[in-house]
């Protein structure tokens, strides 16, 4: 689906915050219509916008209006049905009614979001006439309940059945009209509610009258003769909508009643909605996917303005009129004027469309219904002589006229809490499942409204008004978080529009990201700050550094750590950790036993304990100095990304740890186990694989894939089979290489975690890079890392120059970068990345943070997976390449867990017991200490790997954090 983030020009409406367009195909194999590029407004200057939009309304809205009356109609029927004796006929106590108010609610709210989805993925055309059909029959069965229990469990069922209907519809709008259109097309559809209000009262006053006839009561009669109605009306919405989608039509690519032009122009209206004519070729474009994934579900439930708008939806009050009248009475006291309140509602829809400006006007609503209820209960007559609260008059004309003032205030709003979420929540599944939400557990404040009118506390029902009133006011503060943190996404947007931020990603990406990609932390108002550490939703560092380092000296950024912790913002590690930044760090152009520069961030779950840096990015005396932003290619330091991103699948249930790989990548399949060459050395002896290859294989390096270009056997092997292609291709082929031996059997390092990546490009459908864009980066507020340098263009002048150690050891001197992409690269899961020392202490919070997975998905992460044959292979491999382990003494005990290399024994001095690490070719390390829960990255960009002057730099950093932790916890 495409859209058009709104330009500078245009001031985004701060009721507002993300922009959506229309779907490219909304059902697929449809044959719907996709806006063509070059096609501009121009083309469709000669149609006239307002004729199709009125042959839209005249098409949808009528029977959508229908449908909800209808629905209106049965689910408040039940108050008709006692004012005729339900409640008497069927023995029911005060509490049991309103249980059977209750429980409505219960099942209303937990399947609307299935509902939504199921719209989605079936045809509006049938899945809307055959709700109204099921909630049809439970309605007319609800006629001959018996008992309380009968009618308790109708009311369950008819809450399961009429779940889909509102939620359903308001999305439906959606995927039809532009965002400033919505409100006025949901005020159209709401207004039946009010007319249902007034209908419901009059009809019941009529059937009421049937009381006795055919040995039934009026209640009886009210319920059966209703829902007989709807039946009928159901069963032939149906057969219209099977037959030749005359009811209603599913999306506009695929409308019959538009010419294909019209189509086309309705696809590009809401494509570039909100531009203006002629200029949409200027601007951004913003795809968003079609494709159903669960990560867009979960995606809504994680989103901060869906619950924040929860509040506002609860803050719309109902009406409980105590009348003092006779039954058949009060049956006509229901029926209220219904064209005051879709005058009110069409009137405030019409004002919000004309400016584009939503949020006074729905002050106006809510700020009418604090007055009435704040002054309701004051408001004085006199009855027999005597002064009376009118809410407790006799004399039911008084409290009715202060009906018609709350109805003014209370049915306009719904349509605008409604259009206003869903004008700010990006691509088609997230935005079907958060409106799903928004009113699902919104209407979860009828079962407690339900509770507030006890019959007990009448007539005057002091608690249900203060109750009311309390909620009315948490509603208009709700309101203002949202508005101001709109404003706050408004400003943010700008500004990086302005700076060509959304160069940096795809058209897909920006579908998918929504407000995280103009929102970072630097910028997020308090409000916004508040309600994501209330609520845990939504993942980024909590401190961002800006930092000016130069040349010779270092730079530093130190927040005030945790209370258990006891840091202060002058504490000496700070000052340590830049001493010994600067001393490893070249001041001229003497590099012996030195670094161009380096970053070192460390952080715990809850912040940035330090980040600080030091040097030049390049061997020029005036080069830019080296800072937390400098870009570098971190190389194997990706393995724990990818593994995070792989654990996230995991968790989900997505794929099992031991599940076999070969049944999802071709390619493991058609490995074999090399077991050496021929008594010539002329051809290798090949070996099938019988042996499942399994993702915990893959994860923990035991499947034995290796790295062509430092295995002597496997470069015999290429050479042998006169394989050109190499693993540093970043390529299939290049990482197709035979098994050491027998997955499983043993320990060996190379291309396993790339070949991981590649399941989770099967399983999700996605690229490695947008997986992890979507469900890592952009969340985090990660917007320096990828695994294509030329895809990130504003980096290039803060892009760290190749260094190499001489021969002698001491110097360095400027080489060519260590490997190069072929054009048929992959995203190289185990090796590819590119990022910032900013960027990963980001992640290395997240994830000690729990906010990347789960607490038993990261303590799995920790967990020793080697056996004693794996674990002794590893131990010697490490004894060997000492560069694998240089932080540690020689004779660590080593084992490998699911992300990264455990040392098994405390590290004197330094990290604890059952630490994760790793590093990459380029000799950057991270390591994240669970007992101690600190994590740390350094970033440097230096070859070989196992620089000897990286291990002493790296080896006092990690002394001067853990000498500073161990004296302040002392």
């Amino acid at each position: 689906m495409d859209s058009i983030l709104t330009p500078r020009r245009e001031k985004h409406d701060d009721s507002k915050l993300e922009e959506q367009g229309p779907r490219k195909s909304e059902s697929e194999g449809s044959g719907a219509i996709a806006t063509a590029r070059d096609i501009t407004a121009a083309s469709f200057a000669h149609l006239d916008e307002k004729k199709i939009l009125r042959k839209m309304d005249l098409r949808l809205i009528p029977m959508l209006a229908l449908l909800y009356l209808l629905s209106f109609l049965d689910r408040g029927n039940i108050g008709n049905a006692k004012i005729e004796g339900l409640q008497e006929d069927l023995n029911m106590t005060a509490d049991q009614y309103n249980w059977c108010l209750t429980v409505f609610f219960f099942t209303y709210a937990a399947f609307e979001v299935p509902s939504n989805l199921l719209l989605k993925k079936l045809r509006p055309s049938v899945w809307l006439p055959a709700i109204m059909v099921s909630w049809g029959v439970v309605m007319t069965l609800m006629g001959i309940v018996q008992n309380y229990h009968g009618l308790l469990v109708a009311r369950v069922f008819l809450g399961v059945t009429e779940a889909g209907l509102f939620p359903g519809v308001a999305y439906y709008l959606t995927m039809w009209y532009c965002r400033h259109e919505i409100q006025l097309r949901q005020a159209l559809f709401f207004s039946a509610a009010s007319i249902a209000g007034a209908f419901s009262g009059l009809l019941a006053f009529a059937i009421g009258k049937m009381d006795g006839i055919g040995g039934l009561e009026g209640w009886r009669w009210l319920l059966v003769t209703e829902q007989t109605t709807t039946l009928v009306i159901g069963i032939l919405t149906v057969l219209v909508a099977i037959g030749a989608f005359f009811a209603l039509h599913d999306f506009p690519e695929t409308a019959k009643f538009l010419t294909e032009e019209e189509r086309a122009f309705v696809a590009y209206r809401l494509k570039y909605q909100g531009q203006e004519r002629g200029k949409a070729d200027n601007h951004v474009q913003v795809a968003e996917t079609d494709e159903f994934r669960w990560i867009y579900v979960w995606d809504a439930f994680k989103d901060w303005q869906i619950w924040v708008n929860v509040f506002v939806f609860w803050s719309e009050p109902e009406l409980h009129i105590e009348h003092g009248t006779a039954d058949d009475d009060a049956d006509l006291y229901h029926g209220s004027d219904p064209g005051r309140h879709c005058r009110v509602s069409l009137g405030q829809a019409g004002q919000e469309e004309s400016v584009h400006r939503g949020v006074p006007v729905r002050h106006d609503g809510r700020v009418l219904n604090v007055s009435f209820n704040a002054t309701w209960p004051m408001i004085e007559n006199e009855t027999d002589g005597e002064p009376n609260r009118c809410i407790s008059s006799s004399n039911p004309k008084v409290v009715y006229g202060g009906v018609f003032i709350a109805a003014c205030g209370i049915y306009p709003a719904f349509p605008g809490v409604i259009s206003w979420l869903s004008n700010n929540l990006s691509g088609s599944y997230k935005r079907s499942a958060g409106m799903a939400i928004q009113i699902g557990v919104g209407n979860l404040g009828g079962a407690m409204a339900s509770n507030f009118y006890r019959q007990k506390d009448g007539p005057r029902y002091v608690l249900g008004h203060a109750l009311e009133l309390g909620f009315i006011g948490l509603g208009i503060v709700a309101t203002l978080v949202l508005i101001f943190s709109y404003i706050g996404i408004n400003k943010s947007r700008d500004r990086r529009m302005a700076e060509g931020e959304d160069k940096r990603y795809t058209a897909e990406e920006l579908g998918q990201v929504g407000s995280h990609l103009w929102l970072d932390k630097n910028d997020e108002i308090p409000v916004m700050l508040m309600l994501r550490q209330l609520f845990s939703f939504g993942v980024s560092s909590r401190q961002s550094s800006t930092d000016t380092p130069t040349p010779t000296t270092s730079t530093s950024t130190t927040t005030t750590a945790p209370s258990h912790l006891n840091f202060t913002t002058d504490y000496t590690m700070a000052s340590d950790l830049d001493d010994i930044l600067a001393k490893y760090t070249a001041a001229s152009n003497d590099t012996k036993d030195k670094l161009l520069g380096a970053a070192f961030v460390v952080v715990d779950k809850d912040g940035v304990l330090y980040s600080g840096s030091a040097g030049r990015i390049g061997f020029a005396a005036d080069a830019s100095p080296w800072a937390l932003d400098t870009f570098t290619f971190v190389a194997s330091m990706t393995k724990l990304i990818t593994c995070t991103a792989v654990m996230q699948l995991v968790e989900r249930g997505a794929v099992g740890l031991d599940d076999d790989m070969r049944e999802i990548v071709p390619q493991l399949a058609d490995m074999q186990i090399l077991r050496g060459f021929d008594a010539d050395d002329r051809r290798p002896i090949l070996e099938d694989n019988t042996t499942p290859v399994t993702l915990r294989m893959l994860l923990t390096h035991t499947v034995g894939l290796g790295y062509d270009v430092v295995d002597p056997d496997l470069m015999k092997w290429r050479e042998k089979t006169g394989s050109h292609a190499t693993n540093l291709d970043a390529t299939l082929d290049g990482f197709n290489t035979p098994f050491k031996f027998t997955p499983g059997e043993g320990w060996y390092y190379g291309t396993a975690t790339d070949w991981a990546g590649q399941a989770l490009e099967k399983i999700t459908g996605r690229r490695l890079g947008e997986y992890l864009s979507e469900n890592i980066f952009v969340p985090l507020g990660i917007r320096d890392t990828g695994f294509w340098p030329e895809a990130l263009p504003h980096v290039a002048d803060r892009t760290a120059a190749w260094q190499y150690r001489g021969d002698d050891g001491s110097s360095l001197a400027p080489g060519p970068a260590p490997r190069n992409p072929a054009p048929d690269a992959i995203d190289s899961g185990g090796a590819g990345l590119w990022t910032t020392a900013k960027d990963y202490g980001i992640f290395l919070r997240a994830l000690l943070g729990g906010e990347l997975v789960g607490a038993k998905t990261l303590d799995a992460m920790f967990v020793p997976q080697l056996n004693e044959k794996q674990a002794a292979m590893l131990n010697e491999i490490a004894a060997v390449f000492g560069s694998l382990t240089v932080e540690f003494a020689p004779g660590m005990e080593l084992n490998y867990g699911l992300a990264g290399c455990l040392n098994m024994r405390d590290e004197p001095g330094k990290r604890k017991k059952g630490s994760l690490q790793w590093s990459g070719m380029c000799n950057s390390h991270w390591w994240m200490d669970r007992e101690t829960g600190v994590g740390a990255a350094l970033i440097v960009q230096s070859l070989p790997h196992g620089d000897p002057v990286v291990g002493r730099l790296y080896d006092e950093l990690e002394r001067a954090v853990y000498g500073g932790l161990l004296r302040q916890r002392a």
